[in-house]
């Protein structure tokens, strides 16, 4: 991806909006990232590939969360 990495992205959109939901999608299996992912306020943490009932679910539960 172009320009800032999605673990910069997350913080400057966090900065701009705390209460924005963030689903981070990544083909990388690392635990470390993901929980600076979640550290920096992603909800939600999903690896590809993924099956898109689950993808589907995760928007639906965040919509409904109070922010």
């Amino acid at each position: 991806m172009p320009g800032p990495d999605g673990l910069q992205l997350l913080h400057r959109i966090k900065e701009h909006d705390p209460s924005v939901p963030i689903i981070v999608m990544t083909g990388y299996r690392s635990e470390k990232t993901r929980k600076r992912a979640l550290a920096l306020g992603a909800d939600e943490y999903l690896y590809k590939p993924f099956h898109m009932d689950d993808f589907l679910e995760m928007i639906e539960e965040l919509l409904t969360r109070e922010h």
